[in-house]
């Protein structure tokens, strides 16, 4: 719900900004990354059970617990372009995850 209420908030970058990225953009980006990686693997082997535990943990643990109370601060910064960059970052993780939690 709040990802969605701050997509209508303003622009989304339609690229990600290199320059723009802070240390807690790259890390949940990285977490998301291995996190597919690790669900992929799960699912070759048939590893239902710990893609689900993977799951949880990177959306209650990672992206909820701490991304998203992160974004709050760039997101109401005042900087228009580091708010479109958290969007973008916002929208592409969330859509991912939901694209994994119904494969």
């Amino acid at each position: 719900r709040f990802v969605l209420m701050n997509l209508e908030g303003g622009p989304i970058a339609p690229a990600l900004d290199d320059a723009l990225l802070t240390e807690m953009d790259r890390w949940i980006l990285g977490r998301y990354e291995q996190a597919v990686e690790e669900a992929n693997r799960c699912m070759r082997e048939y590893r239902f059970g710990e893609y689900a535990q993977l799951l949880l943990e990177f959306t209650w643990y990672g992206f909820c617990d701490w991304y998203v109370e992160y974004a709050k601060k760039p997101l109401r910064s005042g900087d228009e372009a580091l708010a479109a960059n958290t969007r973008r970052i916002l929208l592409d993780v969330l859509s991912g995850l939901l694209r994994l939690l119904h494969p």
